[in-house]
């Protein structure tokens, strides 16, 4: 029994002294990787900050350019009927969109559902104001109903989105 005690004299202090030396390298691990994740992400900004200011300003363009007016004005053209019209805008946005596509990966969840609510509603509003005419009618007459429907609504889900990636984007630059 004695020899056993003797034994427990020494175990129990090195046991503990293990410990307590485990529990400081423990923290000082996680503080190192801490410190190395931080400096890693400082190192990325003047890489990252271009390519994301890049992203807003291409969903902010693709905004822009799928306003009614400055889609009837690149996709109109003569001598074209409503149903060819209503297939060619609904082309163009679907195109442009899926050219801007990746833009997701440098904006905010939120902020690119507002994209892509604009660009629905603009489909949407394409589409309702397509029933509204004949097949055969002249391209003209989709184009007033267009516009007709697309300032009839005070707030477009389209410059509500512009305005989001503003206000976004000035948060994120200051």
């Amino acid at each position: 029994m004695e020899v056993f005690l003797e034994i427990l004299k020494f175990t129990v202090p090195t046991l503990i002294a293990l410990a307590v030396v485990y529990l400081i390298i423990a923290r000082f691990l996680k503080h190192e990787e801490v410190r190395q994740h931080y400096s890693i992400r400082k190192a990325m900004i003047p890489t990252v900050t271009p390519v994301k200011l890049t992203a807003y300003e291409r969903l902010t363009l693709f905004l822009e350019r799928m306003q009614p007016e400055s889609l009837l004005l690149r996709t109109q053209e003569p001598h074209m009927t409503s149903i060819a019209l209503q297939s060619a805008l609904l082309s163009t946005i679907r195109l442009e969109f899926e050219h801007n596509m990746a833009q997701q990966l440098y904006v905010s969840d939120e902020a690119f559902v507002f994209v892509k609510n604009a660009k629905e509603s603009t489909v949407q509003l394409i589409n309702m104001a397509a029933a509204q005419c004949q097949p055969n009618d002249d391209a003209s007459k989709l184009s007033m109903k267009i516009m007709e429907m697309y300032y009839a609504s005070e707030n477009t889900p389209t410059k509500l989105a512009i305005d989001f990636l503003k206000k976004e984007i000035k948060s994120f630059v200051g």
